[in-house]
């Protein structure tokens, strides 16, 4: 009887697990393929710019090339603590501009860029 248990057991355990080493990926079939559309790798953008606007900081990049930026600010307050601001949004195009707090000072100007929108 406990021969006939174990091998009962063990035909379960490789019903449910199967046999190590045994996995094989499918090729996905051109239906699936073409679901995809076209991908193409996305980069950081490029020809970028940014400097003081007002009391705050503007940035802009020239291409985007499926990436994202915004303007980053550095603000001082008159006890001498550095607050960096930046807006919430990310831009793919135009000016990206973000301001310094009431009662703070422009400090210095950067932008931010990421590979994706």
């Amino acid at each position: 009887m406990k021969k006939m248990s174990a091998a009962l057991f063990t035909t379960a355990v490789v019903a449910v697990l199967g046999f190590p080493g045994t996995a094989t990926a499918a090729e996905p079939s051109t239906e699936t393929q073409q679901n995809f559309g076209d991908i193409s790798i996305m980069a950081h953008p490029t020809g970028c710019t940014y400097g003081k606007y007002t009391n705050g900081s503007s940035a802009e990049c020239k291409q985007s090339n499926g990436g994202s930026y915004k303007a980053v600010v550095r603000c001082r307050t008159s006890d001498n603590t550095i607050i960096t601001r930046e807006p919430e949004l990310w831009r793919t195009s135009g000016i990206s501009y973000v301001f310094c707090p009431p009662m703070t000072f422009y400090e210095s100007s950067g932008i931010k860029t990421k590979s994706t929108s």
